[in-house]
């Protein structure tokens, strides 16, 4: 019964944080068309540019969501486990209380704690900001590709300043 408890509140948590992604993800995409259409109606021959930068981001995602979703599934089993042995010390509380057991459960708990920690939530987290700096890092490195492409386009007239910035 607890099992089906926790298993029914973190779908709820899931479905509601992807309902969330899902519209961040609309946002962005039609800001991205926004920007593509802007930039090829001033500069069309920066289009190859407009399409690595996609490619590289469908390929990270690619070669990461295995992983993270791996990490999320490790997560997971390790809070489930915390939840166990929550469920099975607070059934045998009596039995832990005559026999006097009361700290070493407080010892195996943290243990339990550190290990879902360790290798659960860090490698998940370490995983979810790499994933996030990804994006966040190919900005900067296109626009100094962009400049360093461009930049002669304007110098020898076939694009103006203002397009160019």
């Amino acid at each position: 019964a607890a099992e089906m408890k926790t298993a029914l509140v973190q779908d709820v948590l899931e479905a509601s944080q992807c309902y969330t992604h899902a519209v961040e993800l609309l946002r962005v995409l039609i800001r991205l068309s926004i920007v593509i259409s802007v930039t090829l109606g001033k500069n069309p021959k920066a289009w190859w540019i407009l399409l690595l930068m996609p490619t590289l981001m469908a390929c990270w995602i690619r070669c990461r969501g295995q992983s993270y979703l791996a990490a999320c599934d490790a997560e997971g089993d390790c809070q489930l486990g915390i939840e166990k042995f929550i469920e099975m010390t607070c059934d045998s509380y009596n039995m832990i209380s005559e026999y006097s057991q009361r700290p070493q459960m407080n010892e195996l708990f943290d243990q339990e704690l550190w290990s879902a920690t360790r290798n659960g939530r860090i490698p998940k987290q370490q995983m979810e900001m790499n994933n996030k700096y990804f994006p966040k890092w190919l900005g900067p490195v296109f626009v100094a590709l962009y400049i360093s492409t461009s930049a002669k386009h304007v110098l020898e007239g076939e694009l103006s300043v203002g397009s160019f910035l």
